[in-house]
């Protein structure tokens, strides 16, 4: 049909991705902190948006989270030191027997309002002190922190 001149170039300037930066750890980390631990410096990613009106699509991928017995685990995403999402309790019954191991993906759109280069993170803790583990058996891919700039 008619599209009335205009071509895919053309074509309004919001929800464009600006930019992708990404971090990454495929090893074993374990803690028994009840405070939350980084995750891994690979996973600690600064991002500096081009516009204060840029939007930052975070997806974070917690690999293989394992715990062993009557404990839960404490997940986060950190922007500048504050937490901007996070999840309590990724836990199953003790009842139920065994090893528990499990994928937990965190998605935000967070909006920093600021040029400013900012540090993300993701963290976790133990409910109890019993050791958690991120990445148990190393599976390929690991975990990740994407973030992406969407221009407004």
């Amino acid at each position: 049909g008619n599209t009335g001149g205009l071509t895919w170039a053309e074509a309004g300037g919001g929800g464009k991705i600006l930019q992708v930066v990404s971090g990454n750890h495929t090893s074993n980390a374990s803690t028994t902190s009840t405070s939350f631990q980084d995750l891994s410096s690979n996973t600690n990613v600064t991002f500096t948006c081009s516009a204060t009106s840029s939007k930052v699509l975070i997806i974070a991928h917690f690999s293989e989270c394992y715990y062993n017995g009557n404990t839960s685990h404490y997940l986060r995403v950190t922007a500048g030191g504050t937490e901007i999402m996070r999840v309590n309790n990724a836990l199953y019954a003790p009842s139920l027997g065994g090893e528990k191991l499990f994928n937990q993906d965190l998605k935000f759109l967070y909006s920093p309002s600021s040029t400013s280069a900012i540090e993300y993170k993701m963290q976790f803790r133990s409910q109890n002190s019993t050791a958690v583990v991120i990445n148990q058996n190393g599976q390929p891919g690991g975990s990740s922190l994407i973030l992406m700039e969407v221009g407004a």
